[in-house]
């Protein structure tokens, strides 16, 4: 009775330290992911823009306040009284400028001179919503834009549509409704086209070019802005090599010719001006997002229908492009639409499109410009008089006033313009400067929250360490008072300080003071646990002794850290898939070699396995001449089988003599022995066939989506199944084979009756449902990928991972790698432009954000949650921590390398 007590005592302690364990989880779980949302809040800026709207009498103060009244400085008279501004999605530098480009009526027009074009340069992130807001402001948006992508609200900052809204011009836009949602109220007429339904190609660009019709022919408008998505939904689907893209670019060739012959019929006192350009470009996987040459560079091109611009720069014969920021559109068609300047852009004119001004309206251009570009300057530079591109701007202004005074002496022409060119070279130089100076001190890091924070990560990834290692830990209530002292003390200080002004950690608003409160028992809370450790330092060190890992488990761990630490490095980022693939690689590797010593030292060398079965043989024998019958029925049941309990059934029931019985039991003893070690041998046959034909596979599907940045444009499997409606069948093929499968298990589940938990029926379930949702979310050339990992889960799960009887955290580990390799062998990467964004889409017919952002993540991730849902969930406990433990590990060291 006694033991019964002890053993349900115990059972209860157990149940107590599994719920207190999960109940712990659960808090690190959160606490990691409210610390690294104090993080991002403090390390994702906040731009100090200049607030308001500019005028054009604001630009020319400085200018006139330094000349003699007698001295005119003048006004900027427009060059163009309408502009047709047409944006198309993801339009490839290449797209444009290539020799044998598909469209045939621009390379006309650049041939003979009626165009204007520039190669652009877009800064990352390459996305529409953060692009649009470059080509209206001026300004470099960051990578939060790319969140606000997928919810864009009104842009408030000054900008380009705005401006032209405020000064009374007439504008009409038509296509993807982004631009209503920055701009809403700011057009005469609109139509928006949906720019996430990614399938539609054709549609989406109908509804855009079925009112030019009548728009071109009314000419009731000032500003026409069209923006196309049907290039950029074939690159999401199809890639640009795609069959499709030809077509596309031929229907947008002839869209501006359309738009060309109709603006040349205008009898206008000034002329139109075309700009046909790209929000950004296309990867050559077909996204975008990105920091490559590809996504970066787009075409912008100028056409005056009717009139020539100054020949194009030739090399050879052929139309050369002048490199240009992108957000130099801003700047300059203010100038040429006679606008001002947005308050906060930070681009420069482009010097090639003020032909049409004079050299003291150019040099009056000039420094509008600068004059804006110095605001920006001085509202997010104290210090700005001491800067040199402030005193580069200075020594121009000081220059062009003593220019404009020469005006009046008996300089000659050809020496004044000289000079004049001379001044306004000096004034692009000097924005240049001050452009430089700002996008690098534009924006305000929270260094307190960014502190906190990263201490915080390193406590909580230390006692998870400590926690993985299962040394006892507990809250050490006896430093907790004084570490709540300490971090009153330290906070007050900071928050007081000039240190601490603006940070999010300091303010009284009801969020923040929620997030001190947070910060603060998460801080004090692992931090006692930590102290806990080293008050019992002595004890934990001996314990840490006890725990002894072999080869493989410290292969496991020191990937782990490796991989961590190639972080560091920007090269091993961008080709994270083959860190991986080369773990992978290697965990098989060692896997075999480790199998081949085991098999080499118990099978091979051991050679006593037949003789002992024979000697057991000969001892039946025996036991049949001195008429043993219970045995002789047993034995002829038993042959060779491993079911020793049958064994201890025939000695329990034979009555011969003690000898026969000490020799039946030394031989069941042996013949157990040596069958014992058959089954062993087996084994390490099934885990080195296994290990080899996932060595295979792995080869493979490594081949199958290339990724990464150096080699993304080697061909791989994927681009020869994408050729017609083979990739189709073959997915269906794939399917009908999984069903086959599973059905075959569970009518061998059936006839062998063997009955599983429920929860575990549930994972298994889940499983097979989780193969048939990738199989419907990758893009149909994958789908036999996914059979491939699906063998590959298989063969791990029944020989190789079954047979080795790894710990949990280990095993965990061990899935968790191949989950990360999967993760690449789908084509992503590190970069957001390989994020497949026509998955999104898959059974929709129209948007529906929140579908669609699951589905994304579902498809991004899907090879990893299909290792991870193959794991033995029955520790569940143990695989969060393990799991929480290797996002923290890397999560801490990348926040110091963002430091």
């Amino acid at each position: 009775m006694s033991a019964f007590i002890h053993c349900k005592k115990s059972t209860m302690k157990h149940v107590k330290d599994n719920k207190r364990n999960r109940h712990f989880n659960i808090f690190q779980f959160f606490s990691v992911l409210f610390i690294f949302a104090v993080f991002l809040n403090s390390y994702f800026p906040s731009k100090n823009a200049v607030s308001g709207y500019s005028n054009k009498t604001s630009f020319q103060e400085v200018l006139k306040s330094s000349v003699d009244q007698q001295t005119n400085v003048g006004d900027l008279k427009p060059l163009y009284s309408h502009l047709v501004f047409i944006l198309i999605d993801a339009l490839r530098v290449d797209f444009v400028t290539d020799r044998d480009s598909s469209m045939s009526f621009v390379s006309r027009a650049l041939e003979q001179n009626q165009a204007l074009a520039f190669i652009a340069k877009a800064n990352p992130p390459t996305v529409t919503l953060p692009r649009i807001k470059a080509l209206t402001t001026g300004g470099i948006p960051g990578f939060v834009d790319v969140v606000l992508n997928f919810g864009s609200s009104s842009l408030q900052e000054d900008n380009l549509v705005t401006q032209m809204k405020r000064n009374g011009k007439r504008i009409v836009f038509y296509g993807d409704d982004t631009w209503l949602q920055l701009f809403p109220e700011h057009f005469d007429r609109s139509d928006g086209t949906t720019s996430f339904f990614v399938t539609d190609y054709t549609e989406v660009d109908d509804n855009v070019t079925r009112h030019l019709e009548n728009e071109l022919k009314e000419a009731n408008f000032d500003a026409l802005i069209l923006h196309y998505l049907g290039l950029d939904h074939i690159g999401h689907l199809a890639g640009p090599k795609s069959p499709l893209v030809k077509p596309k670019l031929q229907e947008m060739d002839k869209i501006v010719q359309y738009i060309y012959h109709a603006v040349e019929q205008y009898n206008n006192s000034l002329p139109t001006l075309i700009m046909l350009c790209g929000d950004h470009g296309m990867s050559d996987q077909g996204s975008h997002g990105g920091a490559s040459v590809s996504e970066t560079l787009v075409p912008v091109v100028y056409i005056k229908p009717g009139q020539t611009f100054v020949q194009n720069k030739r090399q050879d014969g052929l139309v050369t492009f002048p490199v240009i920021e992108q957000i130099d559109v801003v700047p300059t068609l203010s100038v040429l639409l006679g606008l001002p300047i947005p308050q906060n852009n930070l681009g420069k004119l482009i010097d090639d499109m003020l032909d049409g001004f004079t050299i003291e309206e150019k040099l009056l251009a000039w420094h509008t410009n600068a004059y804006q570009v110095v605001q920006v300057f001085k509202q997010n530079l104290p210090n700005h008089e001491q800067e040199p591109a402030f005193l580069a701007y200075e020594r121009t202004l000081e220059s062009h006033r003593n220019w404009m005074f020469q005006m009046k002496g008996n300089l000659s022409s050809v020496t004044f313009n000289e000079v004049g060119v001379r001044i306004s070279q000096q004034y692009k130089d000097a924005i240049v400067l001050m452009s430089s100076k700002l996008s690098s001190s534009l924006t305000q890091y929270d260094m307190y929250g960014l502190l906190t924070s990263i201490y915080c990560l390193f406590v909580i990834l230390i006692v998870l360490l400590l926690q993985q290692l299962q040394v006892p830990l507990a809250l050490h209530w006896n430093s907790t008072v004084f570490i709540l002292i300490g971090f009153l003390f330290g906070h007050v200080t900071i928050c007081t300080s000039q240190s601490g002004k603006g940070s999010s950690l300091c303010r009284f608003d009801v969020l923040s003071l929620l997030q001190q409160f947070g910060v603060a028992v998460i801080l004090i809370w692992f931090t006692s646990c930590f102290i806990s450790f080293l008050a019992n330092l002595q004890t934990s060190i001996l314990y840490l002794k006890i725990k002894q890992f072999n080869t493989l488990t410290s292969c496991f761990i020191i990937g782990t850290i490796l991989h961590t630490i190639s972080l560091g490095s920007s090269s091993f980022v961008e080709e994270e898939h083959q860190t991986w693939y080369f773990f992978t690689v290697t965990i098989h590797c060692v896997i075999i070699i480790r199998t081949l010593n085991l098999y080499s030292n118990h099978c091979i060398k051991n050679n006593k396995i037949n003789t002992n079965v024979s000697e057991y043989n000969s001892s039946v024998e025996y036991a049949k001449e001195i008429k043993i019958k219970e045995f002789e029925n047993i034995e002829a049941e038993f042959q060779f089988r491993s079911d020793f309990d049958k064994v201890e059934s025939l000695t329990s029931k034979t009555n011969v003599n003690s000898f026969t019985n000490d020799r039946l039991l030394n031989q069941k003893n042996d013949l157990g022995n040596d069958i014992r070690m058959q089954e062993h041998c087996r084994f390490y046959k099934s885990i080195i066939i296994g290990c080899v034909a996932v060595l295979v596979l792995c080869r493979i599907l490594r081949t199958w989506n290339q990724t990464g940045d150096k080699w993304l444009n080697i061909p791989d499997i994927g681009d020869w199944l994408v050729r017609g409606v083979n990739e189709a069948r073959l997915g269906f093929i794939m399917i009908a084979i999984f069903m086959l499968l599973s059905f075959l298990t569970l009518l061998k589940q059936k006839r062998e009756k063997k009955q599983k938990n429920i929860s575990l029926e549930f994972i298994v379930t889940l499983h097979k449902s989780w193969i048939l949702l990738m199989t419907l979310l990758v893009r149909p050339h994958s789908i036999p990928m996914v059979a491939i990992i699906t063998i590959q889960e298989y063969i791990i799960s029944r020989y190789i991972s079954r047979n080795m009887q790894l710990p949990i955290t280990f095993l965990t580990l061990y899935y968790l790698w191949m989950g990360k390799a999967s993760y690449f062998y789908q084509g992503n990467s590190n970069s957001i432009s390989t994020v497949d964004v026509s998955a999104g889409y898959i059974g929709l017919d129209d948007y529906q954000p929140v579908i669609v952002a699951v589905l994304l993540c579902l498809s991004t991730y899907a090879g990893i949650v299909f290792w991870l849902l193959s794991l033995n969930l029955s520790s569940f406990s143990e695989v969060c921590s393990t799991l929480l433990l290797c996002r923290v590990l890397p999560l801490s060291f990348y926040t110091i390398r963002m430091e």
